[in-house]
């Protein structure tokens, strides 16, 4: 069990008390301060456990502990598609939160489940691989877990070849074999196994293992999505949206949101507003986007904390209500959202619903460009240049310009044009200058327009007029 969950949780208890835990809005907050972007799988299944009720039961009855676990593997499977091992972690950390010690079953019934497992009962053998994997009641071996997972896997158990492929593509027990890996999670997605066919999905998405494959996602996120797995209905939604691996459609698109908007999934939600906001797949309706954003953005999504403060901010199904806007984006930012954070930035930089301090804008620039935001990394590079909210250093200022014109960031690209053209802290170069102010220009900036014509029909370097 990953302790790191549990002790930030305990902090949280102790500063705000425990009842904290009912309040899914707050606690993803101060979660987010906490953990600086670690542990959310974690703590998307602790959320879960205080949400479902799965916490307050062991905290009323931590010695039925196992009757509990045994209850919420089938209800959790059955709502949320979790897996065993998903159940019993979250069960430890209930328990460790509550101070209570789990106590593993008793000896003789690890020897009957040994005892069957090697007469050769699948059920047994693979759960007699998730107690080595678990330390159930046995010491922790993954070696043995796999041994026990293929056993029960070769007789057609489901269950075990979705483990067993996890085994492979992980190197847990097994040496790391990626093709071992997707032959095991086929057989299981095959056979219907939900969460193996999500897992092919998203290999196949994003080329985690195998070679990167649409069409082949677009069909284990259906296969998914048509068993209630609120992920794979998700991305499924993604993929018609973008159309990838499948023709596009919008329909299908909102479609699949809605179902997993359905059962709480927040992205979902999120991308449900946003099918509402632009008209996609759904009748254009800026109050239901609105309506969709807040209720993801209470949920702890950070893009809809974002998106539900643009609203306030920009009047769209809400009111114009600065006050609440910067709310938001305080919570989306506090949890690393580079869009909130550079907004934020600029609300400091011009006064807008908080006093004018350049100081603090330059910091939420700061932390929205180590997050990969282009623009913020633009702004702080003209912070670094000027001396407005940072000490003045060239060197820090080219160095954002770059980051930011490697993502195509016009105002970057034109002034590092500049840069090159009159010399400014690296050597004077005309070609390198015309270079940027193209990017630029192509980009539809006037400036680097004007910038580009001066230099050509100046004939300096090879941007001579025609």
């Amino acid at each position: 069990m990953n302790k790191g969950v549990v002790g930030i949780l305990n902090r949280i208890k102790a500063d705000r008390g425990e009842e904290i835990f009912g309040n899914q809005t707050l606690l993803g907050s101060l979660f987010a301060d906490y953990a600086k972007g670690e542990f959310k799988g974690e703590f998307h299944l602790m959320n879960l456990a205080f949400s479902t009720g799965l916490y307050d039961e062991l905290k009323a009855n931590p010695e039925n502990h196992a009757d509990i676990r045994r209850r919420y593997r089938i209800r959790m499977d059955s709502e949320y598609c979790w897996t065993v091992e998903q159940v019993d972690f979250t069960v430890a950390c209930c328990l460790a939160l509550l101070g209570v010690g789990e106590q593993p079953d008793d000896g003789d019934g690890m020897e009957r489940l040994a005892e069957a497992a090697k007469q050769g009962d699948a059920k047994s053998q693979y759960s007699l691989g998730l107690a080595y994997e678990l330390a159930d009641g046995v010491a922790q071996d993954c070696a043995e877990a796999a041994r026990w997972f293929e056993k029960a896997a070769r007789q057609g158990l489901p269950d075990a070849q979705h483990k067993l492929g996890l085994c492979y593509y992980s190197g847990r027990g097994v040496p790391q074999d990626y093709a071992q890996a997707e032959y095991w999670s086929l057989k299981a997605a095959q056979q219907g196994h939900a969460v193996a066919q999500f897992n092919l999905g998203v290999r196949y998405s994003y080329g985690l293992g195998a070679a990167q494959d649409y069409k082949k996602a677009a069909h284990w996120f259906a296969q998914a999505a048509r068993q209630g797995h609120a992920d794979a209905q998700n991305n499924l939604g993604a993929l018609y949206r973008e159309g990838r691996g499948t023709a596009q459609n919008c329909n299908k698109a909102a479609y699949w949101f809605s179902q997993a908007a359905k059962q709480g999934h927040a992205a979902a939600i999120c991308n449900l507003g946003q099918c509402y906001l632009l008209g996609q797949g759904v009748r254009q309706d800026e109050f239901k986007a609105a309506y969709w954003f807040g209720r993801a953005a209470k949920l702890g999504n950070a893009d809809s904390q974002y998106r539900f403060g643009r609203c306030f901010e920009k009047g769209v199904g809400k009111p114009k209500d600065m006050e609440q806007a910067l709310l938001w984006y305080v919570k989306a930012a506090g949890q690393g959202n580079a869009d909130a954070q550079n907004r934020l930035g600029e609300s400091c930089c011009y006064g807008l619903g908080v006093q004018q301090d350049y100081g603090q804008a330059a910091l939420f620039w700061e932390r929205a460009a180590r997050h990969g935001h282009a623009g913020s990394q633009y702004r702080l590079g003209r912070c670094f240049e000027t001396g407005v909210g940072k000490p003045k250093d060239l060197e820090q200022a080219l160095h954002w310009y770059v980051k930011a014109a490697a993502q195509g960031n016009a105002d970057a690209q034109n002034r590092l044009g500049e840069c090159c053209y009159y010399g400014i802290g690296v050597k004077l170069d005309y070609n390198q200058a015309g270079v940027f102010w193209e990017q630029a220009a192509s980009r539809g900036l006037k400036q680097a327009e004007d910038n580009l014509r001066q230099l050509r029909r100046d004939a300096r370097g090879n941007f001579s007029s025609t």
